[in-house]
């Protein structure tokens, strides 16, 4: 492990980088999700998130980018349905997006990568918005794959489209993944 780490860190050393091959960006957006697994179906939880990221010119066309975002995931029952259980799942969680973004055309950009998170809480209520304490039963690590599409607006405002799916269950039932898709608008900053 450490020979792997020794040898990450040498590569990146030997990339030539300026303070211009950095790029800011801010993120503010909406999203829906579900949790595969849960048997409630569809995209019915509607979340926020907000981050900072950071790119690095690797090449032209291409930028390695790193960040932080807060993100809630979760699902919601369908209301037509006769279950007595709760109602809501919301999963509040900081991610750590790594993203490889390449340009193809002038105003796009596709991107994939990892989403490691860390959940900072947990919400799960009855159809009346009484809060039911967390049980320790969702698991507070999480690592996600990522794919998406950007398209420049105007000069330095871009909409983003991102899928996210767990690689990792989520709860200690084996059979409950997060699924999630965002629209966000990035501002970068030069």
């Amino acid at each position: 492990m450490k020979f792997r780490l020794t040898l990450l860190i040498m590569m990146l050393i030997t990339i030539p980088l300026s303070a211009q091959d950095f790029t800011g960006e801010l993120n503010v957006g909406i999203g829906a999700s579900q949790i595969d697994g849960d048997t409630w179906f569809g995209y019915d939880k509607f979340n926020g998130l907000a981050g900072f990221m950071v790119s690095i010119n690797a090449e032209k066309k291409s930028f390695f980018c790193i960040g932080v975002q807060l993100c809630n995931r979760g699902s919601k029952k369908d209301q037509s349905t006769n279950d007595i259980t709760y109602s809501k799942i919301g999963l509040r969680y900081v991610e750590l997006p790594i993203y490889l973004k390449i340009r193809t055309k002038k105003k796009f950009v596709f991107l994939g990568g990892l989403v490691p998170s860390y959940m900072i809480g947990n919400v799960k209520s009855f159809e009346n918005g009484d809060p039911i304490p967390d049980d320790g039963y969702y698991k507070k690590y999480d690592l996600g794959l990522a794919l998406g599409v950007e398209y420049q607006l105007v000069n330095r405002l871009w909409l983003q489209y991102r899928f996210m799916y767990s690689t990792l269950p989520i709860h200690t039932n084996p059979n409950q993944w997060n699924n999630s898709m965002n629209l966000s608008i990035s501002y970068k900053m030069k």
